[in-house]
């Protein structure tokens, strides 16, 4: 039992692939010519080829959400990829895009502590600080 609960750890660590990776660029750059719902179904699509609950595939999901104006559920599923141990530069960009939609929210003071801390956080240098656009 616990081997198989190892390697159920070790699905969810691993990187998507690098043709993946392509799929995902090709997509979000049909974010324009999509209307949203395909737009989110064809990530929900994408992001099913990786385990469950796999933290990029949170992240991304968290992403397109966000990306045709739905803040609360981009919330939810940034929260989820952090929690599920999102690693690298899109642990970062999870924080920044989730204190963006924490603001659109209305949650302003929740969203400067979110960016407070990421901007504190190791590994920040002064020409790499985090300038979110609110919309």
């Amino acid at each position: 039992m616990h081997h198989h609960a190892r390697n159920a750890q070790d699905q969810l660590m691993m990187l998507p692939t690098l043709e993946w990776e392509e799929r995902l660029a090709a997509l979000w750059k049909k974010l324009d010519t999509l209307d949203e719902v395909g737009f989110v179904e064809q990530m929900r699509g994408l992001v099913g080829e990786l385990p469950p609950k796999h933290p990029v595939a949170l992240f991304e999901l968290g992403g397109a959400h966000d990306s045709v104006g739905l803040p609360k559920e981009a919330v939810s599923l940034y929260q989820a990829a952090l929690d599920a141990g999102l690693s690298g530069s899109r642990r970062r960009q999870a924080r920044i895009q989730m204190a963006s939609s924490l603001r659109n929210l209305g949650e302003a003071q929740r969203a400067a502590d979110i960016l407070l801390a990421e901007h504190a956080a190791p590994g920040t240098s002064s020409t790499r600080r985090c300038r979110p656009s609110w919309h």
